[in-house]
């Protein structure tokens, strides 16, 4: 139950962000909550034995609740280029578009959707890429740049696993 409370806890942080977002200190500081948040369900349902099916699905949804209107915030606040948008989002239209396949067609085989490296990795760029914009930091495009590739490792690692988990058809002929 606490993990998936803390989950949820980053849909306000999203609303706060947005609310915020033209304050630095307070922006950075959310978005540091928010990945501790991340961290910290995850940490408390291995740690409490509080691992469930709600929880599973609940967490990601809520990271993709939460970046989706950061990272567009990033865009009316900030002047984020909506093709750098695109691209930054792209793992996570990706994901959610692959984890509702399985879910719709294959839901028995939802525990097969686990964290991928990749998908970490790119999180973590996420956010210095959002906090490069907010603090304004130099070197932007270096960090943009590391975002974009982790995104297209991502977007290929995780399009792998939901073949695999979907399975693939082979078309067999018969005479």
């Amino acid at each position: 139950m606490l993990p998936n409370l803390i989950s949820l806890s980053r849909l306000a942080l999203a609303a706060g962000f947005v609310y915020w977002a033209r304050d630095p200190a307070i922006a950075v500081t959310i978005l540091c909550v928010a990945g501790i948040s991340d961290w910290l369900d995850g940490w408390v349902a291995k740690r409490w034995a509080q691992r469930t099916a709600l929880g599973a699905l609940l967490d990601p949804v809520c990271d993709r609740l939460f970046i989706l209107p950061v990272l567009a915030t990033l865009v009316f606040v900030y002047g984020l280029t909506p093709a750098r948008l695109g691209v930054l989002v792209a793992r996570d239209v990706v994901n959610s578009l692959g984890a509702l396949v399985v879910w719709l067609r294959f839901p028995g085989r939802l525990d097969a959707l686990t964290p991928r490296r990749s998908g970490k990795i790119v999180t973590s760029l996420q956010f210095w890429t959002v906090v490069h914009v907010v603090l304004g930091l130099p070197f932007f495009d270096v960090t943009f740049g590391a975002a974009a590739l982790a995104n297209a490792w991502a977007v290929a690692d995780y399009g792998s696993r939901f073949r695999r988990v979907c399975g693939t058809s082979k078309s067999v002929s018969t005479p």
